[in-house]
């Protein structure tokens, strides 16, 4: 949870809050057979026999019956133990850590051997070459109404402290309960420090759909969350969504954020677990690998709805799916551009997420205001001239050398009902929306255009603009009065 703002001058907002400009991708997507894989070359998911497989595998029948009691029973004095760390800085919540060659004190700690034993078929062997140090663990649990937000796993106190964002090797769910949201794998992962989206518009996705003794193990650096409204089994109105969340670490991630709990703060009762959990947690006779079953999303089909889904700050999507899903199975599924599009988020100042990205990115941001709200036919075709400005600049740009630029940028959209405040600062009238505006923070320089003198603002002329901007072509804006917000 992004840590509490206190409400700022416009000129601090728009003066030396952010930066606007625009999105510069230089780095080329590997593919691998007919999968897009994202970002930089990575190790592919132990033992995949497929495509798919490189970046999600999923098992089912891990564990016994028996040590699965074993397990979720430590769920609450582990987390006990985890809250005892205190509040970390930014809010965040401590994790804990197990070294490899520690031996086993609890049923949690011999669960991660077996679940490192199945992610790693080829053993120590495979394990050590891969630099593989330890794990990072966790119980977490929902209700019914609580989403998972879409998120990359990160080392979070070297991020929080040093603004580094460094992944795990491989990042692992194991679901102890049968119903909730199903947990979404996005093709897609972050660059320049987690800056850049890649792809920018996620085309594929795994929709792992929780069954109780399910093992899904994702390449490191894949956006991934659960949204509520996709359950197909909901929670009951007094039961948890739970899952044992491990990740596999080639370094180890920093203190206090992730911490190896002593003898003494371990939990007795954990203590109490271990007899049994050296008996009980081998392999099941039951291990199988799961191959997902195809979602049919391809298209606007008939029996297709669409929704949308909050994929993490900056990224709101239109998405196809089904009329309906089968609750505890696997899903692979493969959007056209019919069925999933990108929406540009709504500038909300009151939203501290959103603020806490704006004041902390070093990246330029544009920004493109509308008529009327964003759920009126001109608020929506206006998103969809910055979206597809957007997509134009990421092309535009994805092969050349921008060295001298940051190649990052943040868009957002706003009305003259939510966003008047933001518009007044900019010297934007109603009366010659929509309008355009970028700011560089670093060099405090501005940049407008809008659609006075009857200028028709679309996809291409803003891409187009905002290229002459980048080239030095447009004049800066002249300063304008600003109020407090």
């Amino acid at each position: 949870m992004a840590p509490s703002s206190p409400r700022r001058p416009l000129s601090h907002w728009f003066g030396s809050g952010c930066a606007l400009l625009l999105l510069l991708l230089q780095q080329p997507i590997p593919v691998l057979g007919n999968l897009q894989v994202p970002g930089f070359e990575r190790d592919g998911v132990p033992g995949a026999q497929t495509p798919e497989e490189q970046l999600v595998k999923v098992y089912e029948g891990v564990f016994t019956e028996e040590f699965l009691k074993l397990l979720e029973s430590e769920a609450v004095p582990l987390n006990e133990a985890a809250e005892q760390l205190g509040t970390l800085k930014n809010n965040k919540r401590a994790t804990l850590w197990l070294p490899f060659g520690k031996a086993p004190r609890c049923a949690a700690e011999r669960a991660i051997e077996t679940l490192r034993d199945v992610t790693f078929p080829g053993g120590e062997a495979q394990w050590t070459k891969l630099g593989i140090e330890g794990a990072k663990y966790w119980f977490q649990w929902r209700s019914g109404h609580e989403d998972v937000g879409f998120h990359f796993d990160k080392d979070e106190g070297l991020a929080s402290n040093q603004m580094i964002m460094r992944f795990p090797k491989y990042n692992t769910l194991f679901y102890l309960t049968d119903h909730g949201a199903p947990t979404v794998f996005f093709n897609q992962t972050v660059i320049h420090n987690g800056n850049v989206r890649v792809p920018t518009v996620p085309n594929e996705g795994w929709l792992v759909y929780p069954k109780r003794n399910k093992f899904a193990i994702q390449r490191g650096d894949l956006n991934h969350g659960a949204a509520n409204w996709m359950a197909a089994d909901k929670v009951p109105s007094t039961g948890k969504r739970i899952t044992f969340v491990v990740s596999f670490e080639d370094f180890r991630p920093a203190e206090p954020n992730c911490h190896y709990l002593s003898d003494e703060e371990l939990p007795g009762a954990m203590k109490a677990n271990l007899e049994a959990a050296l008996r009980t947690a081998s392999v099941s006779d039951d291990l199988e690998a799961v191959s997902p079953t195809e979602l049919p999303v391809a298209g606007a089909a008939s029996d297709t709805v669409f929704k949308e889904l909050d994929a993490g700050v900056g990224l709101r999507l239109r998405m196809g799916m089904p009329d309906e899903v089968l609750g505890r199975t696997t899903y692979f599924a493969k959007w056209d551009e019919a069925a999933m599009t990108h929406f540009v988020p709504r500038l909300n100042l009151d939203d501290e997420r959103q603020q806490t990205q704006i004041w902390d990115a070093q990246v330029p941001v544009a920004m493109v205001f509308s008529k009327g709200s964003g759920s009126a036919p001109a608020g929506e075709a206006a998103n969809r001239v910055l979206a597809e400005a957007a997509k134009r600049v990421t092309n535009l740009f994805q092969n050349e050398n921008a060295s001298s630029f940051d190649p990052a940028m943040l868009f957002f959209h706003g009305d003259e009902d939510g966003a008047s405040d933001a518009m007044e600062a900019f010297g934007i009238k109603p009366s010659v929306l929509p309008a355009v505006v970028v700011h560089m923070t670093q060099t405090d320089q501005k940049f407008k255009i809008d659609s006075s003198g009857g200028r028709k603002l679309d996809g291409p002329g803003v891409a187009r603009w905002l290229q002459e901007v980048r080239g030095g072509a447009v004049a800066e804006m002249e300063e304008t009065a600003q109020d407090e917000l």
